[in-house]
């Protein structure tokens, strides 16, 4: 799948009658960084896919080029220019251009208020999957050789794993009572949550994870995986290589724990590394 778009066309922003075109946006990303995709879906959400950008590569420590560290001193990505402002952390950004262009494209945090609690709650909720998945999971196989590994360590993170998304299982399913087909999380409308939502498990599931564990979550990440949005803006190296069965595993964990009755805590709906370093996270919020 292409990078983002190289297209040189304007983009209308309704507010004050200006314009925003796509010189007017420059964005540094790395492949597979999550808060890079981020960032990605929401510029495509709100139609401003024709924006300037820099793919830097982690494995050459381009992030820590000069370019970069001009607009961001700490010298991560995504680093984002829009029209002189200068935004370097994922989920600033994403609030950022979704107040910026209210009227253009999706909609990601809706104004009426008890849905607006209900969405950003849900978006901060997709950092403790992050912190038991990428975290403690994909970034300690990373960092850790095979030898130094403590195999007790994984089984206990991959149990944690398991119970996160199985809350995430009972919230799709209690949203989605009377419907088979769990669109979004909180429904009918994407929002920033499944921005955040969504790049997460695909990490997983590069990483081996066996999400047909949870039919609903399955679903959902089937349907999303369509979305125009998150297509235009997939990690280009995930379409040319693999990365290792990490989590595949956890099928395994995920049935002895069911047999020994711990699954029910969560939901009685649940149904039952070779790295590459560019995609290494360097911020991950």
């Amino acid at each position: 799948m292409s990078s983002p778009r190289d297209k040189k066309e304007s983009v209308a922003e309704a507010e004050n009658g200006h314009q925003v075109l796509s010189d007017d946006i420059f964005l540094f990303w790395a492949s597979g960084s999550l808060p890079c995709w981020r960032v990605q879906i929401v510029l495509e959400e709100k139609n401003l896919n024709g924006y300037k950008n820099k793919l830097v590569s982690l494995d050459r420590n381009e992030h820590k080029s000069g370019a970069v560290l001009k607009q961001n001193p700490r010298g991560q990505v995504p680093s984002l220019n829009f029209r002189s402002v200068v935004l370097n952390e994922s989920m600033a950004t994403c609030i950022f251009l979704d107040s910026s262009k209210k009227h253009e494209g999706t909609r990601l945090i809706p104004e009426e208020h008890r849905l607006q609690a209900r969405v950003l709650q849900l978006t901060f909720d997709v950092l403790q999957l992050q912190k038991v998945g990428s975290e403690e999971l994909i970034f300690y196989a990373w960092h850790t050789t095979v030898e130094r590994r403590e195999k007790d360590v994984l089984i206990t993170r991959k149990e944690n794993l398991i119970d996160e998304l199985l809350k995430w299982e009972m919230l799709l399913t209690e949203t989605n009572k009377n419907k088979l087909n769990c669109v979004f999380v909180t429904g009918e409308q994407f929002t920033l949550a499944d921005v955040f939502l969504f790049p997460q498990l695909a990490i997983l599931v590069r990483y081996g994870y066996p999400l047909k564990l949870h039919e609903r979550l399955k679903i959902y990440y089937d349907n999303l995986k369509e979305r125009s949005s998150v297509k235009n803006s997939w990690p280009p190296h995930w379409n040319v290589s693999s990365a290792s069965d990490l989590l595949s595993d956890c099928a395994q964990i995920y049935e002895k724990r069911k047999g020994n009755g711990k699954e029910t805590v969560y939901s009685e709906y649940d149904k039952p590394v070779k790295c590459t370093s560019n995609e290494k996270d360097t911020e991950t919020k």
